[in-house]
């Protein structure tokens, strides 16, 4: 797998911002931007996945499995088109352009891939850490393998803990309208097994999806 910096338009770089938890482009490195990298899946290049270089860097300071004003770290991306190393890129789910606008925003609401909707793709020089590239593989893996549901929440269900509610968010938004129903009916499963101390924690939810598998 081939790891990228991914410059917008504007010539500005694309950070992650641990404060909001969200995708930013700046020509300068703030206190509160982790670097971030872009992958193409090596199975299937129609997919691109954006995440921090630093993936555990802010894990201690939210609690995922409380699903509380909850960001992720992690973006999916189909290719909308890719000309060398110029690329546009569209959101899974509504089939929107990732977009980012002069004033450092970034936002997946374009109909059609402009100027502020090209980006750049840059060789990514230093190396990742063997935790960071198993995840960018286990992405991957969710991604394609969407059509096996079951064995998809397994796997998740198995990940490393701090990421795990990332992780199942991402694949949902993933699926397409029959495979979301599919998915929707298993989470219900597992919701109404879950004893009533637990029914809104999303963390014991996805730990319980395998045994009601079984």
């Amino acid at each position: 797998m081939e790891f990228f910096h991914l410059k917008t338009f504007h010539g500005t770089t694309l950070f992650f911002c641990s404060e909001e938890r969200t995708l930013k482009h700046s020509n300068e490195k703030q206190a509160s931007y982790i670097d971030v990298v872009i992958a193409q899946s090596p199975e299937n290049p129609a997919f691109f996945i954006i995440a921090p270089v630093n993936i555990g860097e802010d894990v201690e300071k939210i609690r995922p499995e409380e699903n509380i004003l909850f960001r992720d770290r992690f973006f999916v991306f189909a290719t909308g088109f890719q000309n060398n190393n110029k690329l546009s890129l569209l959101s899974l789910e509504e089939k929107k352009f990732f977009s980012a606008d002069p004033f450092g925003n970034l936002a997946f609401d374009r109909d059609e891939s402009r100027e502020w909707e090209i980006f750049f793709l840059f060789p990514y020089q230093a190396a990742l850490d063997e935790k960071s590239i198993k995840i960018f593989g286990d992405i991957n893996r969710f991604i394609l393998n969407k059509n096996n549901i079951e064995k998809t929440i397994h796997e998740i269900s198995l990940s490393n803990k701090n990421i795990r509610v990332e992780l199942f968010n991402l694949f949902a938004r993933s699926l397409n309208t029959t495979r979301r129903k599919i998915f929707s009916k298993i989470l219900t499963t597992a919701f109404l097994n879950l004893p009533d101390e637990n029914y809104f924690n999303i963390l014991e939810i996805i730990n319980h999806i395998p045994q009601s598998l079984t």
